[in-house]
């Protein structure tokens, strides 16, 4: 089934091995099945149904024919980061610094880890959203504007600007 081989994919990225795990199986698939709504929204991927009453995705994205990696990777990144940035939030709010004779306690670099392993999981996201984006664009074109930079004029060519009007 797709949520034991996602899930064990996302505990592997937020580092959550440890014996008991942070986040419970149920929390990471419906953490899975929200990501893999954005990713739906985000790349065109329409061959899959994701059910958050039902907790589902069908086909199944892990098994068969319809075992799809590319989306399982964009899912489970974009789980990462929205685990990571609820950690960084979390830790943000307990941002703390007591000095008290020669002890000091600072709490503030764990936030600021939080924060690097937040923006980590969005930019790598991000990156590969556009490369599978790149990489599905078969059959379509990007044009852009185009200018006549030169033009037979007195005898020789020359770059004059655009002479599609007739006025040289």
């Amino acid at each position: 089934m797709w949520y034991n081989e996602m899930t064990l994919m996302l505990r592997h990225y937020i580092d959550d091995l440890g014996t008991p795990p942070t986040y419970a199986d149920d929390r990471l698939k419906e953490c899975l099945l929200v990501s893999a709504i954005r990713v739906k929204n985000d790349v065109d991927i329409s061959s899959y149904i994701v059910s958050l009453d039902s907790l589902d995705i069908t086909p199944d994205p892990s098994y068969g024919d319809s075992r799809n990696e590319n989306f399982m990777l964009l899912v489970g990144y974009c789980a990462a980061a929205m685990i990571t940035s609820s950690e960084f939030r979390t830790a943000s709010g307990r941002n703390i610094l007591v000095q008290d004779g020669g002890s000091v306690v600072d709490m503030r670099y764990v936030s600021a880890q939080k924060k690097l392993a937040a923006d980590f999981y969005q930019a790598t996201y991000e990156k590969i959203k556009l490369q599978y984006s790149l990489n599905n664009l078969s059959g379509k074109a990007i044009i852009g504007p185009t200018a006549i930079c030169s033009a037979y004029v007195g005898g020789y060519y020359g770059s004059y600007g655009d002479f599609r009007g007739g006025f040289y």
